[in-house]
């Protein structure tokens, strides 16, 4: 995903390194599930994740923006239809 490597990027020039390999821990390990659970799944699992690190890291509101649009049209895909209750 190249969101990710646009976030990866962004740690390494802020010298957190430690947040690169956490990424790359991250995401290796919801690809392993991607058979059971379906690549939208993951997808939304990894958008999730990579705006936790945005936020905390406080930088590049753009990018947060773009990420976090990512996962909330991934999100929708997956909420339950709200059932109308019959009167």
């Amino acid at each position: 995903m190249e969101d990710v490597e646009r976030v990866k990027r962004l740690c390494a020039s802020l010298g957190r390194d430690d947040l690169v390999r956490r990424i790359d821990s991250f995401v290796g390990m919801t690809r392993a599930l991607e058979s059971k659970r379906g690549e939208d799944f993951i997808k939304l699992q990894v958008y999730g994740f990579l705006e936790g690190i945005l936020v905390g890291i406080g930088e590049a509101e753009e990018l947060l923006g773009e990420i976090r649009e990512k996962r909330r049209a991934l999100d929708e895909l997956f909420r339950n239809p709200r059932v109308q209750l019959e009167e």
